[in-house]
């Protein structure tokens, strides 16, 4: 019984110095993240899934038709689009 409450005490003690981390409140969402850096986050990821996305096209475009490559590219920034503009309309879009 002893060796049992010696390790929740541990858990709670390491529970508690992960929380204090910023990467656990980045991961939870608990931490405030500046704009600039979001900025930063968001065009790395996009540059990430273009390197992706080129790579997939180059090695698909060996065997496959150019047309069916772009009609499925339109058909999936559809599929992630769509949801997107459903909930939030065309607003978003519009210029000031």
């Amino acid at each position: 019984m002893k060796t049992c409450r010696g390790f929740l005490r541990l858990t709670k003690i390491s529970s508690r110095r992960i929380r204090s981390k910023p990467y656990y409140q980045l991961l939870v969402g608990e931490a405030k993240i500046s704009d600039n850096l979001k900025g930063a986050i968001w065009i790395s990821l996009s540059c990430v899934f273009a390197a992706v996305m080129v790579t997939l096209i180059k090695s698909i475009g060996q065997e496959v038709s150019s047309v069916i490559i772009v009609t499925g590219r339109c058909v999936f920034g559809l599929l992630i689009l769509g949801p997107i503009l459903w909930k939030n309309g065309l607003a978003p879009l519009n210029s000031s």
